[in-house]
């Protein structure tokens, strides 16, 4: 049976927490508010690679692939110690 969002709500169910380990790998997928775009041009594009490269050398990531799109990013990484979700949240 599916119910009607809340009145007001988008309907959206938060996700259960991730389990996170040394050496584990992960898909991950970030985005702007409400699909925005985050890459207006080429130099922004560069930009996000700098600072999350600079972010992986701090916290051990290793990063195996990724695809910047205008409006989202997927990343398979290899988590080292740090938490994924504050290194994801600073870039």
């Amino acid at each position: 049976m599916t119910y009607p969002p809340p009145a007001g709500g988008l309907g959206l169910i938060a996700r259960k927490s991730r389990v996170e380990f040394a050496g584990a790998f992960y898909h991950v997928i970030a985005g702007g508010n409400r699909r925005a775009v985050l890459f207006h041009v080429d130099t922004d594009y560069a930009a996000y690679l700098q600072r999350f490269e600079r972010y992986c050398q701090r916290d051990r990531l290793r990063c195996y692939a990724y695809v910047l799109m205008a409006n989202h990013v997927h990343l398979l990484v290899e988590t080292g110690g740090a938490l994924l979700f504050r290194t994801i949240q600073q870039v």
